[in-house]
């Protein structure tokens, strides 16, 4: 397998895995350079990058779940669509990261599991399920407009959890904000 860089496609790494998941943990083990690598669509679910300088390395679509990125540079890498669930941020350096278009990923995301939707709280932004808005958007959301989205359970959904939920957008933002203001990115 071989891992090209995202911006030329030269090759970074190459070996004889059989799978990118097992390139990646060997290229990480030997140490390799994986900066602005093409990692979309790949499937690094549990992988331990734990240490690695990934800045702007293309993650569109990628399985990551579960993954370590703890203690990573991941300066201008691009998240857009990927499955984050339990990734491991602590540490993590994410100045002008990419979660989806038009959405930064400025500090380590929250992530709310085992609910009907997935919820991911953003910088400014909550992901639950598959609608990706601001955190005023979801505010002002109407029940109807609630409904549009994914009917009848979406309400309910959005009912049960929604004070909790924008509690914690607010927490994040404001954690964000204190970051930003400490000059900690």
């Amino acid at each position: 397998m071989k891992i090209p860089n995202r911006f030329n496609r030269t090759i970074l790494y190459e070996d004889n895995a059989r799978t990118m998941r097992e390139t990646v943990q060997n290229a990480v083990a030997e140490g390799v350079d994986l900066r602005c690598a093409d990692l979309s669509y790949a499937d690094l679910r549990n992988v331990n990058f734990s240490g690695v300088n990934l800045s702007y390395v293309d993650f569109s679509s990628a399985y990551l779940s579960y993954a370590n990125l703890s203690y990573v540079n991941l300066t201008r890498a691009d998240f857009t669509s990927a499955d984050l669930r339990g990734v491991r941020f602590i540490g993590a350096t994410l100045t002008d990261a990419i979660y989806d278009t038009n959405v930064p990923m400025s500090y380590p995301p929250v992530a709310v599991t085992g609910l009907r939707w997935n919820v991911m709280i953003l910088d400014q932004h909550m992901e639950i399920g598959c609608e990706l808005h601001s955190h005023d958007g979801w505010a002002e959301f109407t029940d109807s407009k609630i409904l549009t989205m994914a009917g009848r359970k979406a309400l309910e959904f959005w009912l049960e959890h929604r004070i909790t939920l924008l509690a914690l957008c607010r927490s994040h933002a404001a954690e964000c904000e204190k970051l930003t203001q400490a000059g900690v990115k």
